[in-house]
């Protein structure tokens, strides 16, 4: 059994073929998740490894002490999954019963996500407004709402929480 707070020195991050393996102590799990503990306050301290459960096979207090080659792959693996892309166009919003279907221009490119009602929107630091994907989980970011032009604006509106109980909601214009 791998023990839970991991000592950099003795911890090896590897790519396989199609998965990810930590190795320390003379044993090896397969990682299905790395996860920031502090993404926002400590982005680079407290790093959890997980199985495909979401059970925490280790915690890694720093990644700054890995070997190089660990190191990279963690930090490519949290950029992976902590990137958030920039809408900078809404082009099409499809409703079905499940929910809403987003087709956006991102800084990337275009882009599809699910939305399936309010607690996939938050309005909460308004005109900021995050989406997070139901399927994906990948997340999206319009940094300024009232900067988008006004055909956006209008095809956003009709799908945005117009006011929620919970915080998420925003005055929209």
């Amino acid at each position: 059994m791998i023990e839970r707070l991991l000592n950099p020195k003795t911890t090896r991050i590897q790519q396989h073929q199609d998965h990810i393996t930590l190795t320390t102590n003379g044993q090896t799990e397969s990682i299905d998740q790395i996860v920031r503990c502090f993404p926002f306050s400590m982005p680079n301290h407290w790093i959890s490894f997980r199985k495909a459960d979401g059970s925490e096979l280790g915690l890694l207090k720093t990644i700054d002490e890995l070997d190089t080659d660990s190191r990279h792959l963690v930090e490519t693996r949290l950029k992976d999954r902590y990137y958030i892309p920039t809408i900078l166009k809404i082009l099409q919003i499809e409703t079905d019963t499940q929910g809403n279907q987003w087709q956006v221009d991102t800084e990337d490119g275009p882009k599809t996500f699910f939305i399936r009602g309010e607690r996939g929107i938050s309005t909460g630091e308004f005109p900021k407004i995050v989406f997070t994907d139901a399927t994906t989980r990948q997340r999206f970011v319009i940094p300024d709402y009232t900067a988008l032009d006004r055909t956006c604006q209008q095809l956003a509106r009709a799908h945005l929480p117009m006011g929620s109980r919970r915080g998420r909601g925003g005055r929209f214009h």
